[in-house]
């Protein structure tokens, strides 16, 4: 399949899951997050669900922050540059939906990509050598070359790996890992 083609596939599947059945799936995926990756006294890079599109709740995520010790970085996107800034969560006050309704910090800490230690990247589906599909933008493959070489990408994703991605590029930056509800993927 093509990534235009898994775009259009993908959403369509996300689209005929229920609310329910999206937190119970959440919650499987951070649970497999946490027990399988340590994420203590690092900065994490965090995307925010845009529900109305059935995303995965990383709320959940959040609500762990004490517990993981944990400092979880938080995305806005510039649309007209098509760059990220990441600030420092600190508390659901920060928080305001942008035009596309995707939870954003309105103020707070800079925290530059090379103090990032992991980041954990949405996609509408992954391939089995950690190519993923995302909504087109291109903001998190421009995002992840600015990373440093340490810097771990682990997707989420609600669907299992396909097969293949028949048109990756040089330009797709891969992921070391993607959690499903029911497992850790390793490429």
């Amino acid at each position: 399949m093509t990534k235009s083609e898994c775009r259009t596939a993908f959403l369509a599947k996300r689209k005929l899951i229920s609310t329910a059945e999206i937190n119970a799936f959440s919650a499987q995926i951070i649970e497999l997050l946490t027990n399988n990756f340590d994420l203590s006294s690092k900065v994490v890079s965090l995307f925010l669900p845009i529900e109305s599109k059935n995303e995965i709740n990383t709320f959940l995520l959040l609500e762990l922050k004490e517990q993981l010790n944990v400092q979880f970085a938080l995305p806005v996107a510039n649309f007209e540059t098509n760059a990220m800034t990441h600030y420092l969560f600190e508390s659901l006050e920060q928080l305001q939906k942008n035009s596309y309704d995707i939870p954003e910090p309105t103020f707070g800490k800079v925290i530059p990509e090379n103090e990032i230690d992991v980041v954990i990247v949405p996609l509408l589906c992954v391939d089995k050598n950690g190519y993923r599909v995302g909504y087109g933008k291109g903001f998190y493959d421009r995002f992840l070359t600015q990373c440093k070489a340490t810097c771990q990408f682990i997707g989420l994703s609600l669907f299992e790996p396909i097969d293949e991605l028949d048109d990756a590029s040089e330009n797709d930056v891969p992921l070391h890992f993607c959690v499903t509800p029911t497992q850790v993927h390793s490429f």
